[in-house]
């Protein structure tokens, strides 16, 4: 059986996005360079949330988004940003 999807925008702060960081599955490298560059419009107030969206399982595990979060962190901002998260039908 799929299991329900539900998708909120919500404000994202760097305590969250560490505790999302903490439970991430992705086995990805972090591209400093990048995080670095979407910190700095995250700190000027122009990242745009367009198409971003952060993915959870059904056990609230990070299964995509970790860039973003680590750009949270770097910015020390509460950014508002998609969450989709599976549920158990």
């Amino acid at each position: 059986m799929i299991p329900a999807r539900t998708r909120s925008l919500r404000d994202i702060d760097p305590e969250t996005a560490r505790g999302l960081i903490a439970n991430s599955l992705s086995d990805e490298s972090v591209d400093e360079s990048w995080v670095h560059a979407t910190a700095i419009q995250m700190k000027k107030g122009r990242f745009d949330t367009y198409g971003v969206c952060l993915e959870l399982d059904s056990h609230g595990h990070l299964i995509s988004g970790l860039h973003y979060l680590h750009a949270i962190v770097e910015s020390n901002s509460t950014v508002k940003i998609w969450v989709a998260e599976n549920r158990e039908p």
